[in-house]
């Protein structure tokens, strides 16, 4: 068409296009950054969890002008990379080693990092996906429209859930030696050959069915050249007999109605359970100012660093009922890794909650599966401490699993008093109380202990 279009308009008109193609695409932004508004307020209100982000320590020295490119700094230290408009991606052991050594093994295996290019901030907190600086057909209007890199993990966490994108296990920043800092992405890396033509439209149309269950939205035209045969940009990549869309830039969740919708599943489910609510009810303030939930938070958290672990070096199981309150706090004050031990029927209701609410670096499962797929054997939690957490009414589960794992600490949470089954098992295998609290819930109260293994030569 552009072809076409310079044969019968005089070159000199040309600017005048330009110009008007540039105010109808800022226009069109602009359109989506008002459509969007309502479900991103919505959004930023289901934000309880503030999971902590790590920072990965690199001796790169990284160009500190906003308008720098990464990739320059990658190719001064020869770290093999792929780039993009918005990112640069690097997979492999050795690349990862060459930006922090303790990247390797960190995450589930196998994973690569999305290096975000753009270091302008938003609200969130985290940078915009795009960047006006850096990409030339980006404007102010269109980053704000595609939105944050939190936004992204969300997006593509929940498509994840459908499989049909890759996961996102963490948002990390990358520091420097002179404090030049970048947000990067932890992505499951997705390795095989890119889909095209009949098969890529076939994935396509199931896609966008998923696109509408899960409420998102395109921030563009309906038929954006990254969904159109035969190409679809090669945003379509076949790994081990499954497709994934690899690039969720251009997708948000905009449907009130299905956030509304998971809300009122949660609330169905959960509701009633001390823990759960004090998740739900975030609104609820201590006399200070402070959330009851955060501040349920730093006294749980306070109370495993008294026993003699630290929470950035442990892996935690929850295993109380509801919906993963204990998990959800520890991760807001750096926890290694976390698992919500669940029914199956509860873990993909569980998981999208969680993954709206903020959290990522966690998994759901049954009890079963914990146990036969050796997760707590895996190489990335070989220096780790190793919780549980679990209500009065969890003994059965302690009694079932403690001959068979090995843990450092186990959290007991009971609405008035510790269940006295509970604790028996655990002093029955050698555990004792290492700290005891009262946390006052209103008119409630939970009472809390820490057990830890009692050594025999102590």
């Amino acid at each position: 068409m552009r072809k076409i279009l310079k044969k019968i308009i005089p070159e000199w008109l040309w600017p005048w296009f330009r110009w008007i193609d540039k105010y109808l695409i800022n226009l069109m932004y602009g359109f989506f950054v008002l459509k969007l508004l309502p479900a991103r307020k919505r959004l930023n209100t289901f934000r309880i969890i503030e999971q902590s982000l790590p920072i990965f320590p690199t001796n790169i020295v990284f160009d500190s002008s906003p308008a720098a490119d990464i990739t320059n700094s990658l190719d001064k230290y020869n770290i093999a990379y792929k780039s993009g408009r918005h990112s640069a991606y690097l997979s492999g052991h050795k690349a990862l080693a060459q930006i922090n050594q303790a990247l390797t093994g960190r995450y589930p295996e196998p994973f690569g990092l999305k290096i975000i290019k753009s270091r302008q901030l938003s609200p969130d907190g985290s940078p915009y996906y795009t960047s006006e600086l850096l990409a030339p057909a980006s404007t102010n209007w269109s980053m704000r429209a595609i939105g944050s890199v939190f936004e992204k993990s969300i997006v593509s966490n929940l498509l994840h859930e459908e499989g049909v994108a890759p996961r996102v296990y963490d948002i990390i920043t990358l520091k420097s030696v002179d404090n030049v800092v970048y947000f990067a992405l932890v992505v499951q890396h997705i390795e095989g050959p890119v889909v095209h033509g009949s098969e890529g439209t076939t994935f396509i149309k199931g896609f966008k069915n998923v696109l509408k269950q899960k409420g998102l939205a395109t921030v563009s035209i309906a038929e954006h050249c990254d969904l159109r045969a035969p190409l679809f940009r090669d945003n379509i990549v076949r790994d081990n007999n499954r497709t994934y869309y690899v690039d969720i830039q251009n997708f948000i969740l905009s449907d009130l109605n299905k956030i509304s919708e998971l809300e009122h599943a949660i609330q169905a489910r959960y509701h009633g359970d001390l823990l759960s609510d004090l998740f739900l009810s975030t609104k609820a303030l201590t006399r200070t100012g402070e959330s009851l939930f955060a501040r349920f938070g730093s006294t749980l958290a306070t109370m495993i660093e008294k026993s003699g672990f630290s929470v950035e070096r442990s892996v935690v199981l929850d295993s109380c009922y509801g919906v993963g309150t204990a998990l959800s706090c520890l991760l807001s004050h750096g926890l290694y890794w976390g698992y919500v031990i669940r029914p199956e029927t509860d873990c993909s209701l569980l998981k999208s909650w969680l993954y709206i609410s903020g959290a990522s670096r966690f998994d759901c499962c049954t009890a079963a599966q914990y146990l036969t797929d050796n997760i707590n054997k895996a190489h990335r939690f070989a220096s780790c401490s190793i919780g549980l957490i679990c209500d009065g009414s969890m003994a059965q589960f302690i009694e079932n699993t403690a001959g068979l794992l090995h843990y450092d600490f186990v959290v007991i949470i009971h609405q008035n008093k510790i269940a006295s089954g509970g604790q028996s098992i655990l002093q029955s295998l050698g555990y004792g109380v290492a700290v005891e609290e009262r946390f006052f819930i209103g008119a409630a109260n939970l009472a809390i202990a820490v057990y830890i293994k009692i050594h025999a030569d102590k």
